[in-house]
C-alpha cells in the first residue's frame, strides 16, 4: 500500500545509481533515492558517511561522477547551461551549518540579500518580505540589529529566514541544531515543521540529531559508507534489524561500526617510511 501511495506523488528530487569519488576514494556509491514533494526527509549517518557530500551533489556544488540527478524533472548531471542551472537555483534554499551570515550586514539585510541580487522588487516592498520572512521566525524585531548583536541560535534563525526569503520550493537543511541548546533545537526544529507545513516546502535535512530527527521526518534514510542502508518512516527505522541501524540511532560505542577507519594495517603503516628510508 505504501508503495502505491508513493507512485502518485510528485517526485521533487530523483537520485539514480548516483555515485561520487574523492581521489580514488569512493565517497558516494549507487545511491538511489527520491524526495517527495511536500515532505520533510531527514538524511542521518556517522561523520564521514558522505551525507554532506551527498548535499552539495544535490545542491550542484559538486558534480556525480556518475549517475543521475533530476531537481523536478530537470537533470543536472552534466548541466552546463548557466542560466538554467540559476532558473533552478531560485527554486531552492539552503540553511548551511554555521549560518553563514555576512557581518557587516544587519540582520534585516542578510534577509533581503537574495531578493535584491534576483529581483528588481521595489525596496518598500523587500522591506516588507523581510518583515514577513523575520516574523516567521519569530525575529520581526530583531531586523536592525548585526548579527553579533545576537545569540547564536538568533542568527540560526536569522539564516533561516534567509533561505526562505525567495519562497524556495525546496529547503535543505546542513545540520541546522549542531551547536545549540536543547531548547533552541526544539525551536529550530518546530520551524523546519511549521515551515513546512505553512508554505507547502519540501524539506530535506542532513542531521546526525537523532532526537530532532523523529521530531521532524516524514521519512528518514541512513547513509553508511557512501551507500543507503535503511529508509522508512521514523518508526520504521527505529524498529530496523540491522545492527548498523541500531548502534547508531541508539549511540551505542560497541558494533559493527568501528571507531578506526583506516585502510591500512597499523604497523604497516607504521613501518613504511622506515621502509623508504632503508631504499635511499
Amino acid at each position: 500500500m505504501e508503495e502505491e501511495k508513493d507512485k502518485k506523488r510528485e517526485i521533487a528530487i530523483s537520485v539514480r545509481n548516483l555515485s561520487k569519488i574523492f581521489n580514488g576514494r569512493t565517497v558516494l556509491k549507487n545511491i538511489n533515492l527520491d524526495v517527495y514533494k511536500g515532505e520533510r526527509l531527514i538524511i542521518i549517518g556517522g561523520s564521514g558517511c558522505g551525507k554532506s557530500t551527498l548535499l552539495r551533489c544535490l545542491i550542484n556544488v559538486h558534480q556525480p561522477d556518475s549517475g543521475s540527478l533530476k531537481f523536478f524533472g530537470t537533470e543536472l548531471v552534466g548541466l552546463k547551461d548557466e542560466k538554467k542551472m540559476d532558473e533552478i537555483r531560485k527554486r531552492f534554499g539552503i540553511l548551511f551549518q554555521n549560518g553563514a551570515l555576512y557581518n557587516s550586514l544587519t540582520v534585516g539585510e542578510n534577509v533581503a540579500l537574495l531578493i535584491r541580487e534576483h529581483t528588481n522588487i521595489a525596496e518598500s516592498v523587500i522591506d516588507i518580505m523581510v518583515k514577513v520572512k523575520l516574523e516567521l521566525v519569530g525575529l520581526r524585531d530583531f531586523g536592525n540589529l548585526m548579527p553579533s548583536q545576537i545569540s547564536g541560535g538568533m542568527q540560526k534563525r536569522v539564516a533561516l529566514a534567509r533561505a526562505i526569503a525567495l519562497d524556495p520550493e525546496v529547503l535543505f537543511y546542513d545540520e541546522p541544531t549542531s551547536g545549540l541548546d536543547p531548547i533552541m533545537t526544539a525551536v529550530i526544529d518546530e520551524l523546519i515543521v511549521e515551515l513546512n507545513q505553512k508554505m507547502n516546502m519540501t524539506s530535506v535535512v542532513i542531521t546526525h540529531d537523532m532526537a530532532s530527527a523523529y521530531r521532524t521526518a516524514h521519512r528518514i534514510v541512513m547513509l553508511y559508507k557512501g551507500e543507503v542502508i535503511a529508509q522508512g518512516t521514523p518508526e520504521e527505522v527505529k524498529n530496523s534489524k540491522d545492527k548498523f541501524v541500531q548502534q547508531f540511532i541508539q549511540g551505542l560505542a560497541d558494533g559493527p561500526i568501528p571507531l578506526r577507519v583506516s585502510s591500512k594495517d597499523f604497523y604497516e603503516d607504521l613501518l613504511e617510511g622506515v621502509r623508504k628510508d632503508e631504499i635511499r
